[in-house]
C-alpha cells in the first residue's frame, strides 16, 4: 500500500485483484489521520492503482464482495476530518467497474460491531451478533431492513 495504515477495509473482488479502503495512519487516532483513500491492488503485477476516494473516512469493519461485483462496506468507525463517530451505522457500496460510492441504508444498532459473514444467493446480508446467533439483517442493493435472527446451535 502506498502510506502505511492499520484498520483497512479489504476485499478480494471477483476478479482476485484486492480492495483496500480507508484506514488509519500507524500511530495515531486523531481525526484527521483516518483516510479516505481507495486502492486496488494487483498480485498479478503486484501494482497498487489509486482510485476516487471514499465520500468519508473510514477504518475497521467488514466488507463482503458481491456476485455481481460490487463490494458493500460496514466501516466501523468513521471522520470527517474533525469528529470521529465509533459504533458507526452507516454502510457503503462501491462499483469497481465505474470507481463509485453510494451511501446505503444504515445497519440496525446492535449490529453496528457484528460481524459480517456473508452473503445469500439473494444478496441478503448475514452478520454474526453473539456465539451461535446470526441475523439476516439488510438486502442489498437498498438494504431494506429484515430483523430475522437465526440461532444456531
Amino acid at each position: 500500500m502506498p502510506a502505511a495504515r492499520r484498520l483497512v477495509l479489504a476485499a478480494t473482488l471477483n476478479d482476485g485483484r484486492i480492495l483496500l479502503v480507508g484506514g488509519l495512519a500507524a500511530s495515531t487516532t486523531n481525526a484527521v489521520d483516518y483516510s479516505a483513500s481507495v486502492y486496488i491492488y494487483n498480485p498479478s503485477t503486484n501494482e497498487y492503482s489509486t482510485k476516487n476516494n471514499a465520500p468519508i473516512r473510514m477504518s475497521g469493519g467488514r466488507s463482503v464482495v458481491l456476485t455481481d461485483g460490487r463490494v458493500v462496506l460496514f466501516p466501523n468507525t468513521v471522520s470527517d476530518g474533525t469528529t470521529v463517530t465509533t459504533s458507526n451505522k452507516r454502510t457503503w457500496l462501491y462499483t469497481p467497474a465505474t470507481d463509485t460510492f453510494v451511501e446505503a441504508d444504515p445497519v440496525p444498532a446492535e449490529v453496528a460491531f457484528g460481524g459480517m459473514v456473508g452473503q445469500l444467493s439473494d444478496g441478503t446480508a448475514v452478520y454474526d451478533l453473539a456465539p451461535g446467533e446470526y441475523r439476516i439483517v439488510c438486502k442489498v442493493p437498498g438494504h431494506s431492513s429484515m430483523n430475522s435472527t437465526l440461532t444456531v446451535d
